[in-house]
């Protein structure tokens, strides 16, 4: 699967102990995850971890019950976690076709507590993973209302100081990301 999808930076497979049974990173087989986070809510259902930075990339990730096929999938043996890099979602997000020349696309979601900017802004390219305080303009009030789970079109000064019209959106994803 990592050879096949370059968004795939790590797979690891766990039994239901929570001890590495098989990795992309042979250092971590035998290491034991029991107690983390991901590894209880992969075992009950799914999980989907917030972003975080590793080496410059951007990374989220994603667990998985493992269940046994002959079981119809009844009988879950193991947990599969997948850290997934967000570079191809970061070029469509600067993709520009269809914005003009002064449409553009904020992702933004919390890191450590603080609104962060996950792309490059039309205007400010080097704004990548900056948090929202440091950019200025007033739309930080529009980033709330989306990352607090609200849609909608207002009004707002944008990081520029100019009259912009914003369009923003919820994304139902763990920690919320906004639009």
């Amino acid at each position: 699967a990592r050879a096949s999808v370059t968004a795939i930076r790590r797979v690891d497979v766990l039994g239901l102990d929570g001890i590495v049974a098989a990795s992309t990173e042979p250092g971590r087989i035998g290491g034991n995850d029991s107690e983390a986070e991901w590894f209880q809510q992969g075992k009950a259902g799914r999980y989907l971890g917030g972003f975080r930075r590793a080496g410059g990339t951007l990374l989220v990730s994603y667990a998985l019950p493992l269940a046994d096929p002959s079981s119809g999938g009844d009988n879950v043996i193991g947990v599969v976690r997948a850290d997934i890099s967000f570079q191809r979602l970061m070029q469509v997000l600067n993709n520009r076709i269809g914005l003009g020349t002064t449409g553009e696309l904020l992702l933004t979601c919390r890191i450590n507590g603080e609104i962060i900017v996950l792309n490059p802004l039309l205007h400010r390219p080097v704004s990548a993973l900056t948090p929202l305080r440091d950019i200025g303009g007033d739309h930080l009030r529009v980033v709330r209302a989306a990352l607090a789970g609200r849609n909608g079109v207002r009004r707002a000064l944008d990081y520029r100081g100019v009259d912009t019209l914003n369009a923003y959106r919820h994304v139902p994803v763990r920690d919320g990301w906004g639009l």
